[in-house]
């Protein structure tokens, strides 16, 4: 029983080293993100993938401090859950070993049907010569039918002279071939032009499907109020291409209808390529990310009680849908406050010791000033207290 109780132990002591428990207090007030980018470097180098368990609030600032250490190419799995803590645990990634098999048992049938084929073959041009023989001496017409085919390829330039030179060019014999019809040249030549810019979409698209997909085609789309947060989107010209991380492997999908790249859903990441931080709500009327400018950002926290149909909507999203009762004014903003920007209203989350306390924001506040910075789509930290 000793070996059985010392390899329990071991196995215990891996599970354990394979996740890490992270306190609401210690994701906001930033004292996680080494952890979170340490565990997805961890989990990348190992070919591991992350399941991570959080409030669903949390989820776009877990994503970022885990795309941060693990890049892109990290599988990150996350789930919601109603407790105000963040359970992280990496799991093993079973290698896709049907797929070589597959296309190693496809390969053989097709050399073996090549095999039988040219069997027969060198048992053919042995009879063959003897009526070959016997059938080009016997029809001396034959020769005057062939002999324009044959002189198209060489013996027409001595009989031609000067209009030898012409029709020496290949593409002279494919016009002499098609003599019967010539309006079909004309009809030809705008169809090239106008499917130029269909070819070169085809060609981005090859290209991904053999960067992104091993070769294979990409069938699947979706339009952009589809898109999920995590996934990738690589830009071509007008050609987009989705990525999302599944449990055990990749999908990919044509992204149809275009999309703002300047939402504030997106985050660029790379050289056309951008990660989506939250899903596609306002299709009409986006809101933009700011550009570094020394104008102020100023935005107006209206009074929770105008906006009742936004004020539920933050509360389940940002307090487990419990109501939030009380309310801070721009000046009472503190170190290490996390700010949540909405459409009309702001909440204001606040780490009390191992305590979590929310507050509407009411009044007007500058999101360009020194004290704030952006840490994500529609979240500012306080990085200092805030002066009048």
């Amino acid at each position: 029983m000793k070996p059985w109780i010392l390899l329990a132990l071991l196995a215990a002591g891996q599970a354990l080293a394979q996740g890490a428990d992270i306190s609401g207090a210690q994701l906001l007030s930033g004292n996680a993100d080494a952890r979170l980018q340490s565990l997805a470097r961890e989990a990348a180098a190992a070919n591991r993938r992350l399941v991570i368990s959080a409030p669903e609030y949390w989820h776009e600032m877990i994503l970022e401090q885990v795309r941060r250490g693990g890049g892109d190419a990290l599988q990150v799995e996350v789930r919601d859950s109603f407790a105000e803590a963040v359970m992280v645990r990496s799991e093993a990634i079973a290698p896709p070993a049907p797929a070589p098999p597959a296309a190693a048992v496809a390969s053989a049938p097709a050399s073996t049907a090549r095999s039988p084929a040219p069997a027969p073959r060198p048992a053919s041009p042995a009879p063959r010569p003897a009526p070959a023989a016997t059938s080009r001496p016997a029809p001396p017409s034959a020769p005057a039918v062939l002999r324009p085919v044959a002189s198209a390829a060489a013996p027409a330039i001595p009989t031609a002279g000067g209009q030898g030179q012409p029709p020496a060019r290949t593409p002279g014999a494919v016009a002499a071939m098609p003599a019967i019809a010539p309006a079909a040249p004309p009809v030809a030549a705008p169809a090239t032009t106008s499917g130029s810019a269909a070819a070169e979409t085809a060609a981005i698209r090859r290209r991904f499907e053999q960067g992104l997909n091993g070769g294979r085609p990409i069938t699947r789309t979706l339009g952009q109020t589809l898109l999920e947060p995590g996934d990738v989107l690589y830009v071509r010209g007008d050609v987009i291409a989705v990525q999302r991380r599944d449990s055990l492997r990749s999908l990919l999908f044509w992204l149809e209808g275009g999309i703002e790249l300047l939402r504030i859903e997106l985050r660029e990441t790379g050289p056309g390529r951008y990660l989506v931080m939250d899903r596609i709500r306002n299709v009409d009327n986006p809101r933009l990310r700011a550009v570094r400018s020394d104008q102020p950002v100023p935005f107006v926290a209206a009074d929770p009680s105008r906006h009742a149909g936004e004020r539920a909507e933050l509360e389940r999203r940002y307090n487990g849908g419990n109501a939030i009762a009380g309310a801070l004014g721009p000046a009472d903003l503190s170190a290490r406050d996390v700010l949540y920007v909405g459409d009309y209203l702001a909440v204001v989350v606040r780490v009390n010791g191992l305590e979590l306390e929310r507050y509407f924001l009411v009044g007007q506040v500058d999101l360009g000033r020194g004290e704030l910075r952006r840490d994500g789509i529609n979240r500012y930290r306080v990085l200092s207290d805030f002066r009048r």
